[in-house]
């Protein structure tokens, strides 16, 4: 099959400089090359986006320039340049073709830029499909209209438009597998879950995550910091505990630092819920982690920052459920900050508990008790 496209010099300018009215017709990349070096064409990533910008209607001519050039010297292909060509196949439905060239530029470090995305959608804003209509007959018939092959990747760039209208995003996540038009993966669901996951939807982001774990899809680490975020933001601690709980029993386990962040949040919230401390460390231990000094110390400085000290008995007991043992230095800090406060009751019941729990009191810290009590007597 035989390509063209226009390209002219200017004769008097430097080689680089180009513009588009006379055609050539070429047979292969050999011809192209011929042609190109009869004329004094040098390429650069500024010749390149001169072709591609005047190829917008024509995407197999695109990609054949592309390709060509990609082949030939491909140090010339700049991240704008890989961009502009994803735009001219996003626009044009050969989404295959899109998401082949991502994966291109992954290698080497490039990513799709906004205004990438808002090319590839651009038909879809243009008619305000699904954004700006109510779902309808007439909506899908324009969806189906566009031509575009969806892909789930495609699915994904769609709901992420729709993050601010999570309904919307459902309805065209379900119409797109119900029509027979895409047939849903873990990028798919993922995308859905991270727009679902807010206070107003939580009821559909569990059914969601239920939904795509029953096909065999696991909670992207994306999902998972992007819904822990929001949640914390709202305050829905439960909701957090909830979500961190799923994510270490699946592949993707977030880090020990995510502990350490939900049992700070827990004990200086609202109320002190020793329910939802005991299920955040007991699943962290589970899962083969160990509780450490530094994780108890910001949880004590955190009780600390709110009145709530004298609640480090119950927080060390949890712990120690699960196999934490407090170094001598932690021992200290709690019986200093038990009895300098006037907490003798509680510096009581510390004392008790850690010999009770065969854990002998480090000396130091017996002498800590006695100077915070003394801090109490002003001596």
């Amino acid at each position: 099959m035989r390509h063209s496209w226009r390209i002219l010099l200017y004769r008097n300018y430097p080689r680089s400089s180009l513009k588009f009215s006379n055609h050539f017709q070429f047979d292969d990349s050999d011809d192209i090359s011929k042609e190109l070096e009869l004329s004094s064409v040098v390429i650069s990533n500024d010749l390149v986006l001169k072709v591609l910008k005047s190829l917008g209607s024509k995407p197999d001519v695109a990609k054949r320039f592309f390709d060509w050039v990609l082949k030939k010297d491909s140090e010339r292909l700049s991240s704008k340049c890989y961009n502009w060509m994803l735009g001219i196949l996003g626009v044009n439905g050969l989404v295959a073709e899109f998401w082949d060239l991502v994966d291109k530029m992954k290698t080497k470090g490039y990513g799709v830029s906004g205004v990438t995305r808002d090319r590839v959608l651009e038909k879809f804003e243009k008619e305000g499909i699904v954004r700006s209509k109510f779902w309808g007959e007439d909506v899908e018939g324009e969806i189906k209209d566009l031509s575009a092959e969806f892909s789930s990747g495609l699915v994904k760039i769609v709901l992420e438009n729709l993050a601010t209208e999570p309904m919307k995003a459902l309805i065209f996540f379900r119409w797109v597998e119900e029509s027979g038009l895409c047939k849903h993966d873990g990028k798919s669901y993922n995308a859905m879950a991270r727009v679902l996951g807010r206070e107003d939807c939580i009821d559909r982001f569990w059914k969601v995550i239920d939904e795509m774990r029953s096909n065999g899809f696991e909670m992207e680490v994306e999902t998972f910091d992007t819904v822990l975020a929001r949640f914390m933001r709202r305050k829905m601690i439960k909701e957090a505990v909830d979500l961190y709980e799923l994510a270490l029993n699946g592949a993707n386990k977030p880090a020990a630092k995510y502990c350490t962040y939900l049992l700070r949040n827990i004990v200086v919230g609202k109320q002190l819920d020793m329910g939802l401390f005991s299920r955040t460390v007991k699943v962290f231990t589970e899962n083969g982690n160990v509780l450490t000094d530094s994780m108890l110390d910001t949880i004590l400085k955190a009780l600390r920052s709110v009145g709530r000290f004298k609640e480090c008995n119950k927080i060390l007991r949890e712990m120690m459920a699960v196999g934490f043992v407090a170094s001598g230095n932690l021992q200290r800090k709690i019986a200093f900050g038990l009895t300098s406060a006037g907490k003798n009751y509680e510096a009581s019941e510390f004392v008790d508990h850690m010999e009770s729990s065969g854990s002998d009191l480090d000396h130091k810290a017996w002498t800590s008790l006695i100077e915070g009590t003394l801090c109490i007597w002003g001596t």
